[in-house]
């Protein structure tokens, strides 16, 4: 199963260098908060990142009212050994959906999200290659993750 959204569509943002992630041009690295612990905030800084190190993105679409998402958050993706494995391994990147926006309804749109909780992993062209979309433990993840690296 692909993510591809539309036919011919990739879930990979533009990269267009010198724009942070509201597309409002050249800004100081210390303007926009590219990352949160492990997490990047930035979609086009994760992106890019992926690129530059050839680690798969996974990408936690959350919100505050989600109650599995805050369970996730405080138990799954807080244990040691899954930091460990998404920093060494994956780019993680966090999109908050919490208050609804043009860009995160087009970014629910382009990674086929239809209700939260839900975690993509995807390869650096794209390309799906787990989706979780309800909460999972710190083992399970583990699990889902390990598998999600052969394919690549």
């Amino acid at each position: 199963a692909g993510c591809e959204g539309r036919e011919g569509d990739s879930v990979v943002p533009e990269l267009e260098e010198g724009t942070d992630a509201a597309g409002r041009g050249d800004l100081p690295e210390a303007a926009v908060a590219p990352t949160v612990g492990i997490w990047h905030t930035d979609e086009r800084r994760a992106w890019r990142e992926a690129l530059r190190s050839g680690r798969p993105v996974l990408v936690d679409f959350s919100a505050s009212w989600c109650v599995p998402c805050r369970l996730l958050h405080a138990s799954t993706f807080e244990d040691d050994a899954v930091q460990a494995r998404l920093a060494a391994d994956f780019v993680p990147l966090r999109i908050d959906v919490t208050e609804e926006t043009r860009q995160n309804r087009e970014q629910l749109a382009r990674y086929g999200v239809v209700g939260l909780p839900a975690v993509v992993l995807l390869d650096t062209a794209g390309r799906e290659l787990d989706r979780i979309e309800h909460y999972v433990d710190a083992d399970t993840l583990l699990e889902r993750l390990r598998s999600a690296r052969p394919k690549l």
